[in-house]
């Protein structure tokens, strides 16, 4: 973590999606959402993703609206799967 932490500084977006996704998985969520949206903000995809579904199972509704848009075009399962809580969380059903 020490060397993504380095590189990430140094603006690598692959090295903030490793880092925030290892802080997520040590459930510090606070620096596990600043670190996704480093990445995403600059164009990381697959951070962009975990961003928005964190967002979502953190019930941060509003905050996650913004990355949600984002992803509205992918078809893939995970996407489909944020989308879905997404909505269903804010009592959108169609």
């Amino acid at each position: 973590m020490a060397d993504d932490y380095e590189l990430a500084k140094e603006g690598n977006t692959d090295a903030m999606f490793r880092l925030g996704k290892a802080f997520q998985a040590q459930r510090f969520f606070e620096p596990a959402i600043e670190w996704l949206q480093k990445a995403a903000r600059q164009g990381h995809h697959k951070a962009t993703l975990h961003l928005a579904d964190l967002l979502v199972n953190q019930q941060k509704i509003d905050e996650a609206s913004e990355w949600i848009r984002k992803i509205q075009g992918d078809e893939t399962p995970f996407a489909k799967e944020i989308l879905g809580k997404y909505f269903f969380m804010k009592k959108e059903y169609e």
